[in-house]
């Protein structure tokens, strides 16, 4: 593990030893994008690092419902609304169904922010299918609940849903976590309206708003009613809000995404071309991540200053797993490196 006194970006410099990174979730480049952190800079001496009360509070700011119009309208959603971290947009939502009311079934490699209480895991999404369709045929009259990741990182989910097109929707309430989608796929706009087009009974995505568009804040897009529920809650109204300086950058910074949106999608267009073996990796169709499982591979980068994201997942007790990230900040000449020895190790391998 290196642990650095500055922020990360594609080059780190570790024990006078200079690496790049293809890690971590920042997707269009914006920790270090001048003209995005101005924005930010401006934000705080505008409206404060901080806005120290309740959002049901009879005093607020008006950068709360700008920013959540504009979510709105970037997600084709009817409503958004903002909560101070991804982590609190699960658990909000969450909430709302461990109730006799209601019977929840968790997809494979969901996030635990979804989870309220532990929850059975399935095994494949052929296990939950059949699970939710027998229970569909037993309990009719029962709404279910599923939960899941639009980006769960072997490729199952988006753009396709193919399992999702084979439950019982109409009974179906879904909640979809787009953490690693909004802002960086659908022009930006996430799998929301993708989603919409299958027709459940109703639809919640929760997301957060780091990894896309690199603030720290969380949101929730749904109905008008679904969110104006919401906002009558207690855990709602307990929380701080998102930080209103933050807000006011993503609310003007509109443009930046879209260039750097650009630039991201010019880069893994880039990596495929010039990547060979692309069925060793698990990833989704034009997202920036190729998640695989070989630690030789990993070593041999590493032992090139090339550095990966790499955890046990999904506990400290699962295999290793690593992770190429492409961000929009990353040059064409890294990222042709990075393919000349993926291509050099797995021809090896013959």
């Amino acid at each position: 593990m290196k642990k650095l006194n500055r922020s990360i970006s594609t080059k780190i410099k570790h024990k006078g030893e200079l690496y790049t990174y293809f890690g971590g979730t920042n997707y269009l480049g914006l920790y270090h994008h001048f003209r995005f952190k101005r924005k930010m800079l401006k934000g705080v001496l505008k409206y404060g690092v901080h806005f120290g009360a309740s959002r049901k509070s009879n005093v607020s700011l008006d950068i709360y419902a700008k920013a959540e119009r504009k979510l709105a309208i970037l997600t084709k959603s009817q409503a958004a609304l903002t909560v101070s971290s991804g982590y609190l947009a699960g658990q909000l939502i969450a909430s709302q169904f461990h109730n006799k009311n209601h019977k929840c079934f968790y997809a494979p490699h969901t996030h635990p922010a979804l989870e309220r209480q532990k929850y059975n895991s399935y095994e494949s999404y052929e296990d939950l299918i059949q699970e939710i369709s027998r229970y569909s045929e037993k309990k009719p009259e029962k709404t279910m609940v599923v939960f899941f990741d639009t980006i769960d990182f072997f490729g199952h989910n988006y753009p396709d849903y193919t399992w999702l097109k084979k439950l019982p929707l109409s009974q179906c309430i879904i909640v979809a976590d787009d953490s690693h989608g909004i802002g960086i796929t659908e022009q930006g706009g996430g799998s929301y309206h993708l989603l919409e087009k299958l027709n459940p009974k109703e639809l919640i995505v929760c997301c957060s708003l780091g990894k896309g568009f690199g603030i720290g804040a969380g949101a929730l897009l749904s109905s008008k009613k679904r969110i104006n529920k919401l906002k009558e809650t207690s855990f709602f109204g307990g929380a701080s809000p998102a930080s209103p300086g933050q807000l006011y950058a993503f609310y003007k910074s509109f443009d930046i995404y879209e260039k750097q949106y650009k630039k991201l999608h010019s880069n893994i267009k880039h990596f495929l071309n010039n990547v060979r073996h692309l069925d060793r990796f698990n990833f989704h169709p034009n997202h920036p991540t190729f998640e695989f499982q070989d630690d030789q591979l990993c070593e041999l980068l590493e032992s090139q200053h090339i550095l990966l994201t790499k955890f046990n997942y999904p506990s400290n007790k699962d295999a290793m797993r690593y992770r190429i990230v492409i961000t929009a900040r990353h040059k064409k000449m890294d990222i042709e490196q990075l393919c000349e020895l993926i291509n050099t190790h797995f021809e090896n391998q013959k």
